[in-house]
């Protein structure tokens, strides 16, 4: 079944079963003038119908979802146009997710595409570039996590 929204695009999806299923993506340019960012998008599957889930920040995208070593959806890359001055995650914190800052010092205005979990360990690896146009010229970005 669809998750409802308007213009809204699925980057990545997560089952850690089929009753807990995430989805993550953007809603094109809702809510403003042309050319604005669109909006954080984030749904969850109970096995019967989509959620959509508030994300903790409201300008910007999801781009990818990580398990943890049991399966279950752990973390979400993403990009918050409000502040780009470190990376931009959710962790999932029980029930819920928390909104997580990358660490310092690193690109400016980061943008991710998608976040792995490390087999065998709590830390993650996440890719991108490091700014979300392509002038100037961007750069190929990682960002290493301990979980």
């Amino acid at each position: 079944p669809p998750i409802a929204g308007a213009r809204l695009g699925i980057g990545d999806v997560h089952a850690a079963a089929a009753d807990d299923v995430w989805a993550v993506g953007t809603e094109a340019g809702v809510g403003g003038p042309p050319g604005r960012p669109g909006n954080p998008a984030l749904a969850h599957w109970d096995g019967t119908a989509w959620t959509r889930v508030a994300p903790g920040f409201t300008v910007g995208s999801l781009s990818g979802i990580a398990g943890d070593a049991h399966g279950r959806a752990a973390w979400i890359s993403g990009w918050n146009y409000q502040d780009q001055s470190r990376s931009t995650y959710l962790r999932r914190d029980g029930d819920g997710w928390t909104v997580v800052r990358g660490p310092a010092g690193g690109a400016t205005a980061p943008y991710l595409n998608d976040v792995t979990a490390v087999p065998g360990t709590g830390g993650f690896w996440s890719a991108g570039m490091t700014s979300p146009v392509p002038a100037p010229p961007t750069e190929a970005y990682t960002e290493r996590l301990d979980g």
